[in-house]
């Protein structure tokens, strides 16, 4: 797919990985749409993409105001092309001291809010035979102890990925889905400031390999729009998992785990519990009532940031 002219719309555009995609989409020539319930901060980052760029406020757990930010699309671009349902929230607690509001909410952005997402664009992009990309985890592949709702809605998200990839065959639309490792955005900065043993767990997780920048991870979201990819893994090379999945579920890892690994775990288990306030707490703390922001037509900015 040649993106020079394509329309595309991504949700959780103003930070992080949704911000860097939209950048490297806007530079390749592609005319983007970035949603995100952050008033202000989606509407700098649009800004500092320069003209033809939307930024536009909605939450993806209220139908009313992401059907509009669809809508406000295709009346500035005439169309869509492409769609990433890329918002996203994470819960770090074990099942017993999980705040069922907090579960609930992660669920509801991470899950329902990528099918509203995709809902809302699907008739635009059946009608120009485009791409979806919905990004999942490799959480949806690897068990996470603590991270059980954070777990269930990526790998929903996976699944809704198959299913719809099955239901879109005869429409000519193709459908992707993205699987990333730590990536370092706000969201994981979030979970590892309060936690030395998470920020401990993260620099292992880097000295491994498997850490990458959103600009990094952009990158591969971008040449995987190119290639309308079925599966996009952040590392590449941790598409190895997808096979070794099996290992994953295994009595013998349960054994292992037994044997060499309980207490540990439970040290872990036991540090995540006293983290106190889980992430969607913090991310919904910083967020603006959405509304809907116009067409951003700014002079050329260069003060305007990227988080990553």
């Amino acid at each position: 797919m040649q993106l020079n002219g394509k329309r595309i719309l991504i949700t959780g555009a103003g930070r992080g990985i949704g911000a860097a995609t939209a950048r490297r989409l806007a530079e390749a020539g592609a005319s983007v749409a970035l949603v995100d319930i952050e008033q202000d901060r989606v509407a700098r980052t649009a800004a500092a993409l320069g003209p033809g760029h939307l930024g536009l406020a909605a939450d993806v757990t209220d139908t009313s105001s992401l059907d509009a930010a669809v809508r406000a699309t295709v009346d500035a671009f005439g169309g869509l092309d492409v769609v990433v349902a890329n918002a996203g929230i994470a819960s770090w607690q074990t099942v017993p001291t999980t705040d069922i509001d907090a579960w609930v909410r992660t669920v509801d952005v991470n899950l329902t809010g990528v099918f509203r997402t995709v809902r809302a664009a699907i008739p635009y992009v059946i009608d120009s035979k485009g791409y979806i990309l919905v990004v999942s985890s490799l959480a949806s592949i690897v068990p996470i102890p603590g991270g059980s709702a954070y777990g269930a809605s990526k790998s929903g998200v996976e699944g809704f990925a198959n299913a719809l990839r099955l239901e879109m065959h005869p429409h000519g639309v193709t459908v992707g889905s993205a699987h990333m490792s730590v990536i370092n955005t706000d969201l994981v900065s979030d979970l590892t400031k309060d936690s030395a043993a998470l920020k401990s767990l993260k620099t292992i997780i880097a000295r491994a390999g498997a850490t990458r920048t959103a600009d990094e991870c952009a990158a591969l979201f971008v040449r995987g729009i190119e290639k309308r990819s079925r599966r996009i893994y952040v590392p590449r090379g941790t598409a190895v998992l997808q096979w070794l999945r099996p290992l994953m579920y295994s009595s013998p890892l349960d054994r292992l785990i037994a044997r060499v690994g309980r207490s540990r775990l439970s040290r872990g288990m036991s540090v995540i519990d006293g983290l106190g306030t889980s992430a969607p707490e913090r991310a919904f703390a910083r967020t603006t009532t959405p509304l809907m922001v116009p067409a951003i037509r700014p002079e050329p900015a260069g003060e305007a940031a990227l988080d990553g």
